[in-house]
C-alpha cells in the first residue's frame, strides 16, 4: 500500500512539476482520458447494469467531440492557445527583447528612434575600397 501512495505521489508531482498548463485543450484532453478509463473499467466490470458501459460510452463521444470543437475553435480564432504556455512565454520574451537592448551586465535600455532624433551611437562606416588601379 506504501509504494502504491509513493507511485502517486510521484506521478502527481511529475505532473505538476512545471506548473504550466500545455495548452487550451490540456483540461480536455484529460477529461477524454478519464472518461475513456472510466469506459474500460464499465465493460471489464463484471456484471454492470446495461446503461452504465452505454452512459460512459456517450461521456466518452461527447467528450471527444468538445475536444475537436474546440481545436476547430482556437485553430481559427487564436492558434497561439493551442501551443504550450512555455513556448508562449518564450515568445513573449524574444518579442519584448526586440525593443530592448543591453545584457546581464550592463542592464537593459530601451531603444527608440522616433523621427528627427539621432541613435545613441552613431553608424559606423566603411572606409572606402580602392581597387587594383588607385594611387594612394
Amino acid at each position: 500500500m506504501a509504494e502504491l501512495q509513493y507511485i502517486w505521489q510521484s506521478l502527481m508531482h511529475r505532473a505538476s512539476a512545471h506548473g504550466t498548463k500545455t495548452s487550451a485543450l490540456s483540461p480536455l484532453v484529460w477529461l477524454a482520458a478519464i472518461s475513456m478509463a472510466g469506459l474500460g473499467t464499465a465493460l471489464v466490470a463484471s456484471a454492470p447494469p446495461w446503461w452504465l458501459p452505454a452512459f460512459c460510452a456517450a461521456l466518452t463521444l461527447v467528450t471527444f467531440a468538445a475536444v475537436f470543437v474546440a481545436f476547430a475553435y482556437f485553430a481559427r480564432t487564436n492558434p497561439d492557445a493551442l501551443r504550450s504556455e512555455k513556448f508562449m512565454l518564450t515568445k513573449m520574451a524574444l518579442e519584448k527583447s526586440q525593443s530592448v537592448k543591453g545584457d546581464h551586465i550592463t542592464g537593459l535600455v530601451d531603444v527608440i528612434i522616433s523621427e528627427g532624433r539621432q541613435p545613441l551611437t552613431p553608424p559606423v562606416t566603411p572606409p572606402p575600397v580602392q581597387g587594383p588601379g588607385a594611387e594612394s
